[in-house]
C-alpha cells in the first residue's frame, strides 16, 4: 500500500535497508565494508567492483517519484576505478534520469559539487555501457555532488513520474573497488512512499544521538603537540535528550576523556571536546567517540536506536626525531633529562628543573658573570638522532629569556659515519627577554655526508664577556617535511 504526497525533501541513506532501490542490472549491493559510509555513516551502496576482469554494468534506480519544476538532487560518491588510458577512462560511473515506462537513460551532469571527470571513450567499444557518456572515474573519496533543478531537467519533466538512475561500467581488461553512493537527496518532488498511516499505535516519542561530524583543532600535529578533538553530537529522535557524557576512545584502547555533555533538543546538536597530548605518540591512530557512553551499557539516555552513537576520526602524528625533546624523562641516575647532556662552564651553569612551557620540566641556563667568550657558553646537547643526507628537516623550541646578558641559540652538531663532528649550525637565535616562552622553528636540508646529528642549546653567544640572565628551552623537536 502506497500513498503520494509532496515532501519538501526525502533522503535516502541505506541505514535501514534498500529503501526500495532496485537493481536493474548487474550488482550494486548494500554494505558497511569497507567503512565509513558517507558523513560517517555505516551503509551504503556498492557496485561488484572487483568482480574478476568484467565487464560489468552495473545499475541501481531509485523508487519511482514526480518531479516538479523545482526539484534538485545531491548524491555523495566514492570510486576506485582503472586509470585513465590513452586520454580516456574505461571504467566510469554516472547518473541519469529514466523516465517511467521508457527506456530511454539521460544522463545528468552536476551543476554543484564533485563534477564529473571522465568523457569521452572508443566507438567501437561495444562492452562498456557508459561508453562515451560523462562520468565519475579514477580515485575520489566520499564527496557530494548537487543538481540543480535546471540540471536535473526538472522544469521539462515536472509532472512527470520518474526514476534516478546510478549505472558504473568496467570494461574486461581490469576491474578494481568500483563505485559507491550515499545520501542521495531529492528536494520539492512527489514521492511514493509506503502509506504512511498506521494500523498500530505509534511508539512514544524517542530521542537518537549521533556523532554527526568530528574535528581536530590540527590536521597536521607534530609530536607533542597538544590537540584539542570536538564531537558535534546531534539528536535526530523525535523528543529531548538528557544530560549525558561522551567517551573519546584512542585506537579502542586509551580513554582520553569522558566529557559531559549537556541536553540536546530534538533536532539540535551540541559539542563536546577533549584535548589530547601527543607526547610520545606518533603516525596514525583512530579516535572512537561514543555519545550517551556511560554506564557502558546504553548510557543514561534512553534512545529509538541504541546502536548507532559512534563515530571515527582517522588522524596523523608527525613523528619528533628527537628522544625526549619536552626533558620529562630522567636518566638513570635521576639528575638530569634522559638523552640529553648538560655542559656547565666559567660563564654559567646547566640546569634541570621545573617550569616548562607546560608547567613541567625544562633545561636551562644561567650566566654568572664568567666570560663565554673565554670559558664557552653553558650548553645542552642531545644524543645522535640518524638522519638522511638531503632530507629536509625543520627544527623546533620553545625558548624563554629572562634578561639574558646575549642572544640564547638552537642548531645542529653534523655527525659522519664514524661518529666524527664534520660541522656545526646555528639554526635559531632567541631574543634576550621573551613573554613567556616562544615558539621558533626553521627548515634545514641535512648536507652529503652527514648520518646523524645533535641538537645543541646554547645559552649565550661566544663573544659574551659577562654572562647574565637564564634561559629556559623546551618542546625541542626535529621534524620530517
Amino acid at each position: 500500500e502506497t500513498s503520494i504526497g509532496l515532501v519538501p525533501s526525502v533522503t535516502f541513506d541505506f541505514e535501514n535497508g534498500t529503501q526500495e532501490w532496485t537493481v536493474a542490472s548487474g550488482t550494486f549491493d548494500r554494505t558497511d565494508t569497507p567503512p565509513p559510509g558517507a558523513d560517517l555513516t555505516s551503509w551504503y551502496m556498492k557496485t561488484s567492483g572487483a568482480a574478476p576482469f568484467g565487464p560489468a554494468c552495473d545499475e541501481a534506480r531509485s523508487p519511482k517519484v514526480i518531479l516538479t519544476a523545482d526539484s534538485t538532487l545531491s548524491l555523495s560518491s566514492q570510486f576506485i576505478t582503472e586509470p585513465d588510458s590513452q586520454g580516456f577512462y574505461y571504467d566510469s560511473a554516472n547518473v541519469g534520469i529514466i523516465v517511467e515506462g521508457s527506456s530511454t537513460r539521460t544522463v545528468v551532469d552536476p551543476s554543484g559539487g564533485l563534477a564529473y571527470n571522465a568523457s569521452g571513450g572508443s566507438p567501437s567499444n561495444t562492452t562498456l555501457c557508459t561508453n562515451l557518456q560523462n562520468g565519475w572515474a579514477g580515485v575520489g573519496s566520499w564527496t557530494r555532488s548537487e543538481w540543480s533543478a535546471a540540471a536535473l531537467g526538472a522544469p521539462a519533466l515536472a509532472g512527470q513520474a520518474v526514476r534516478i538512475s546510478v549505472k558504473y561500467g568496467t570494461d574486461p581488461t581490469a576491474s578494481l573497488a568500483g563505485y559507491m553512493f550515499d545520501q542521495v537527496t531529492l528536494t520539492n518532488v512527489h514521492y511514493l512512499a509506503p502509506d504512511t498511516a498506521s494500523n498500530v499505535c505509534a511508539p512514544p516519542a524517542q530521542p537518537d544521538l549521533v556523532v554527526s561530524n568530528i574535528t581536530a583543532s590540527n590536521n597536521k600535529a607534530r609530536e607533542g603537540d597538544k590537540v584539542t578533538i570536538t564531537a558535534t553530537i546531534r539528536n535526530t529522535g523525535n523528543a529531548p535528550a538528557a544530560a549525558s557524557k561522551t567517551e573519546f576512545l584512542l585506537d579502542g584502547v586509551t580513554v582520553l576523556g569522558t566529557p559531559d555533555t549537556l541536553s540536546v533538543p530534538a533536532g539540535g546538536t551540541t559539542t563536546a571536546s577533549v584535548q589530547w597530548d601527543t607526547r610520545s605518540v606518533k603516525g596514525e591512530h583512530v579516535i572512537r567517540v561514543k555519545a550517551d557512553a556511560l554506564p557502558p551499557t546504553n548510557g543514561v539516555v534512553a534512545e529509538s536506536n541504541e546502536t548507532n552513537n559512534a563515530g571515527t576520526l582517522r588522524v596523523t602524528v608527525q613523528g619528533n626525531k628527537v628522544k625526549n625533546g619536552s626533558f620529562e624523562q630522567q636518566n638513570a641516575s635521576g639528575t638530569g633529562p634522559d638523552a640529553w647532556s648538560g655542559s656547565s662552564t666559567g660563564a654559567g651553569n646547566a640546569s634541570w628543573s621545573d617550569g616548562g612551557s607546560d608547567g613541567s620540566k625544562s633545561a636551562a641556563t644561567s650566566g654568572n658573570g664568567g666570560s663565554a667568550a673565554g670559558s664557552g657558553s653553558p650548553s645542552w646537547t642531545s644524543d645522535p638522532i640518524a638522519v638522511v643526507p638531503g632530507e629536509v628537516l625543520t627544527l623546533a623550541v620553545s625558548v624563554q629569556s629572562t634578561n639574558a646578558s646575549s642572544a640564547a641559540s638552537a642548531g645542529l652538531v653534523y655527525l659522519g659515519a664514524a661518529g666524527q663532528v664534520l660541522n656545526s649550525v646555528t639554526l635559531l637565535t632567541a631574543p634576550v627577554t621573551t613573554s613567556g616562552f616562544q615558539a621558533l622553528e626553521k627548515a634545514v636540508t641535512i648536507p652529503a655526508g652527514v648520518t646523524e646529528v645533535r641538537v645543541k642549546l646554547v645559552g649565550f653567544t661566544p663573544t659574551d664577556l659577562r654572562t647574565s640572565g637564564t634561559v629556559r628551552f623546551d618542546q625541542v623537536g626535529l621534524f620530517g617535511n
